[in-house]
């Protein structure tokens, strides 16, 4: 994303010099040029922050999903302790006890399994400034 804003920027600023040095006509077709070259620097400025605007956006959505995962890999230890705990208190023993253990070792097997694949949260990042314009 940032690559393509700084190409777009780049490619005004060649415009903007390619056509000035290189038009040798009249002063009203430099004008005209200059104006229209203007305008599509102008349009491309709109476009970039409205590109910058779109990324934070990003960003902070993809914040908040990294919370959300790591929240629920916690939650999923948390489980797994109750887990833990509840056999040690005697869950599985008495009537049907294999049907418990079963069902512990499943919801075992699923608590882990929220955990793989978890992405790490990046460093936090300094929240950029707009440019002055």
């Amino acid at each position: 994303m940032k690559q393509q804003i700084v190409m777009a920027a780049g490619l005004a600023a060649a415009l903007v010099c390619g056509t000035a040095f290189s038009q040798d006509g009249g002063r009203d077709d430099e004008q005209g040029g200059v104006d229209e070259l203007k305008e599509l620097v102008e349009a491309q400025a709109l476009r970039i922050d409205e590109l910058e605007e779109e990324l934070l956006a990003t960003q902070a959505r993809l914040d908040e999903t990294i919370a959300y995962l790591h929240a629920n890999a916690k939650q999923a230890d948390a489980m797994l302790g109750t887990f833990q705990a509840s056999e040690a208190a005697g869950f599985t023993k008495g009537i049907n006890w294999e049907s418990r253990e079963m069902l512990l070792a499943g919801f075992r097997e699923y608590m882990s399994g929220q955990k793989s694949g978890l992405p790490k949260a990046p460093p936090p990042k300094p929240q950029p400034t707009p440019p002055k314009r």
